[in-house]
This record gives structure tokens, sequence and C-alpha cells, in this order.
């Protein structure tokens, strides 16, 4: 399922890199920087965007060369999915989770955090 970004956002894109003869991923990635198809939105917003998808991208870099301090980021990241995972459990504001089956049949599930976007 892809995804078309807004006017407002910006997006790191990685793609795994390097697959055998027999077609297993190495684990390298390479990363690239996508922007909406418009620019409404201020200079200085959108260079601030563009500088946190870069330090992602840079981190990255970074963490190959350094693997320890990956204990530290998966530590966090851990404890995120976490969060993640106890609010999808919880209901939000008295609003639980709703199916949906689009007219193609595709089921797409609705909460209070889903990011929607129009009228929906």
């Amino acid at each position: 399922m892809g995804y078309t970004l807004a006017d407002d956002e910006v997006a790191l894109i990685l793609r795994p890199i390097n697959f055998t003869a027999d077609g297993e991923w190495s684990g390298l990635i390479s990363t690239g920087l996508a922007m909406g198809p418009e620019s409404n939105i201020d200079k200085d917003i959108l260079s601030d965007l563009i500088k946190c998808a870069t330090f992602l991208s840079a981190f990255l870099d970074v963490a190959h060369d350094y693997p320890n301090i990956m204990e530290v980021v998966e530590k966090r990241r851990d404890e995120v999915i976490k969060m993640f995972e106890q609010d999808a459990n919880e209901e939000a504001n008295g609003l639980p989770e709703v199916e949906v089956q689009t007219s193609g049949g595709q089921v797409i599930k609705f909460g209070p955090t889903s990011k929607t976007k129009g009228s929906a």
C-alpha cells in the first residue's frame, strides 16, 4: 500500500540493498528523501523537517560505525513501541477502534489516533 505525501510532509525513504544470488538480504539499506508535491509550507519549517530527516539518515550511518549506540536506541525504541501498543489497547476519549470495509474488499481500521485525510 503506497502513501502520498501531503504538501507539509517530508519522508525518509529506506530501501533494502545488496541481495545475494538466492535473494537473501544483506541487511544494508540506502536512504532517500521525499517531499510533498507542492511547497506551500513555510520555508523555515520545511528546512527544519529536512534537517530532521537527514539527521535520521546520518544517524543510521553513524550507528553502522558505532554499533554500541544501537543498544541505547533499541532500548528507547522498545519503550516507544510499548507506549504505542498500550495506546492501541486503550480506548482514547471513549472512542473504540472501528473496522471499515471498502468497496474493493479492503479492511481499514480507524481508531482515536488514526491519521486521516479529507473528511474521513
